[in-house]
């Protein structure tokens, strides 16, 4: 179910158990007021971020960690072209 009709049932449910006037079992209303609670908590730039986004953000993550990583700098890689020429030039008299 969306959220908004969760939390719309949530509220409805209440409401005619309430009008009914009928008991629950013991723990209903701490269930409810808690789903309803939870669903009401602050929320990052506005949104509730889902499974997906979070995903979504650590593949970036580890992306571009994996790129920082397992890229060769520019200094590395002239060393390794020089050493070539450092052995011809040794062998060279």
């Amino acid at each position: 179910m969306d959220e908004r009709k969760e939390i719309a049932f949530d509220n409805s449910l209440k409401s005619k158990l309430l009008d009914a006037e009928i008991k629950p079992p013991k723990g209903t209303w701490e269930a409810i007021s808690s789903r309803l609670e939870s669903k009401q908590k602050p929320r990052f730039l506005g949104r509730r971020w889902e499974r997906p986004v979070w995903v979504g953000f650590c593949t970036v993550c580890a992306s571009v960690a994996a790129l920082l990583l397992f890229t060769p700098n520019k200094q590395s890689v002239k060393e390794n072209q020089l050493v070539p020429m450092k052995i011809a030039a040794a062998g060279n008299p």
